[in-house]
């Protein structure tokens, strides 16, 4: 299945130039020659210039330096069974792996790298992490319920039972806020970590989901329809509807520029929509599936891993 990138740019009362417009694409990094291909996902560790990529197919996780556009490949940690989602904690400077084969999910020391414990959880999937407390949220593909991997010494997973039947997962940035898409598509359960508390967002049709911090907006995807839809985080208030050439898939949001990247399933290009027109596109790839989308707002990047062919990692300069 081939994929379309849009990239879609926030609105604000005041006119301002949109960074959309300086999109491009600065560079690849063939990470076949290191992962075997098929990446299943990406995370950022931005304060030590760090991207992790896991390979579900070839069960490998690898560490890259993002210091210059030209990834570097620093290092191979041990191999998993099927490692699916992987997630960094800036509060305990673990890397978090979720191996769906192993049911487990595995804390990682990335500065040496090795594993430093785990946690057996039937079929572990999503990954997000609460980065002022150190808890880490699982979605489960057992029971589509979220779990919560608490810290200390004797780490144990806990139900998360105001969130059932979850069918995916996303934080804000700095975790305080969690995300959960009902399996049927039809509502979004917001979860407050500190207060325990939930709400249900009245959304319909949901697939991905995305989150804008710095404007509290909730980018929502609609599977099989040209549009996403732009909510207030709180309360789930439409605030605008962007509208798309392609049908879209994965959403991010870079929250320093308010410049939003939606993978799609159609064509092989990064479409750029500045506000809610489009402005160019750029090709991207060679017909391959996109898996992940990684947002590095520290160097204006974002990262597109591949799952065709050699497992290729594109770099996009903002």
């Amino acid at each position: 299945m081939a994929c379309v990138i849009f990239l879609l740019a926030g609105c604000s009362d005041d006119p301002a130039p949109s960074p959309a417009s300086d999109v491009r694409i600065v560079g690849s990094f063939n990470a076949g020659d290191y992962e075997g291909g098929k990446i299943s996902a990406l995370s950022l560790n931005p304060k030590d210039n760090q991207l992790f990529a896991v390979t579900g197919a070839y069960g490998t996780w690898s560490i890259y330096d993002t210091a210059s556009e030209s990834l570097t490949y620093l290092s191979k940690p041990p191999v998993f069974k099927r490692p699916t989602e992987v997630a960094f904690s800036e509060s305990t400077g673990f890397v978090y792996v979720s191996d769906s084969d192993a049911n487990t999910v595995y804390f990682m020391n990335p500065s040496v790298p090795s594993v430093v414990g785990n946690v057996a959880l039937a079929r572990p999937a999503d990954i997000v992490v609460h980065h002022d407390s150190g808890d880490v949220y699982v979605r489960s593909l057992e029971d589509r319920k979220v779990w919560v991997i608490r810290g200390g010494s004797s780490p144990s997973a806990e139900l998360v039972t105001e969130i059932p039947e979850a069918k995916n997962l996303i934080a804000s940035p700095r975790g305080d806020r969690l995300y959960a898409a009902h399996a049927d598509g039809d509502g979004v359960s917001l979860f407050d970590p500190a207060s325990k508390s939930v709400q249900e967002l009245p959304l319909t049709n949901v697939g991905w989901l995305a989150m804008d911090d710095q404007r509290n907006e909730l980018y929502v995807q609609h599977p099989k329809q040209n549009i996403i839809d732009v909510v207030d985080a709180d309360s789930g208030d439409s605030r605008r509807s962007i509208t798309v050439d392609e049908a879209p898939g994965r959403v991010a949001v870079d929250s320093s520029s308010g410049v939003g990247y939606v993978l799609g399933v159609d064509s092989k290009s990064v479409m750029i929509l500045d506000g809610s027109r489009q402005t160019k596109m750029i090709p991207i790839g060679h017909g391959e599936e996109f898996s992940s989308l990684e947002v590095d707002e520290q160097h204006d990047r974002v990262y597109i891993s591949s799952v065709g062919g050699r497992g290729t990692i594109y770099v996009v300069g903002i």
